[in-house]
């Protein structure tokens, strides 16, 4: 097995423990998340994979965000039961919209600044990505029928849907029906 592929390797089991230790909300989850996050970034950066490389550097951030938060944040707002609900029509061409200019911004600069190998998928990737990142943050909330945002949905934790396994897979594993996990305040 050649380096690439071991540090790979490497990656995907720090990233099962990580979804492990969140389950469980050990402290702990936040130091190997950077790491996947770190190993992630590193070999998208070999495979010029550049806005998905820049995207785990975001988690990387986020990842010393929500340690700093779970530390010393407020983590007594008892989670909830979480609702499911889908897009509202206007609700969902809004985020289509948001989507289709935010991975024309992506595909831009990848095609005419990088030498990405694959600037479409990257940029599809990375804008999946930013947008499950940015509506998972608002995890308390939802938008409603009168325009205001009211509580309907709670995941694990903000920071850490943005520290979770591989980009594609980052918002996913967050979310628990019915948690009774402590929310990290974030």
């Amino acid at each position: 097995m050649d380096f690439w592929a071991t540090i790979q390797t490497v990656g995907l089991i720090l990233s099962f423990l990580y979804l492990w230790l969140e389950f469980h909300q050990k402290p702990l989850m936040w130091i190997i998340s950077a790491m996947c996050s770190m190993i992630y970034a590193s070999v998208y950066f070999h495979s010029k994979i550049y806005a998905d490389m820049g995207f785990s550097c975001f988690n990387i951030c986020m990842c010393v965000y929500g340690f700093i938060k779970w530390l010393h944040g407020d983590r007594k707002r008892a989670s909830q039961d979480i609702v499911y609900r889908h897009f509202r029509g206007m609700e969902f061409l809004s985020v289509l919209g948001v989507s289709a200019i935010i991975w024309g911004a992506i595909f831009c600069i990848l095609r005419f600044l990088t030498d990405s190998p694959v600037p479409v998928l990257d940029a599809l990737t990375t804008m999946l990505n930013i947008v499950g990142t940015g509506y998972l943050h608002r995890r308390s909330s939802r938008f409603g029928a009168s325009g205001s945002w009211s509580t309907s949905y709670q995941s694990t934790s903000t920071a850490s849907a943005a520290c979770t396994l591989p980009p594609s897979c980052s918002t996913a594993s967050t979310w628990v029906h019915r948690s009774t996990v402590t929310s990290s305040g974030g």
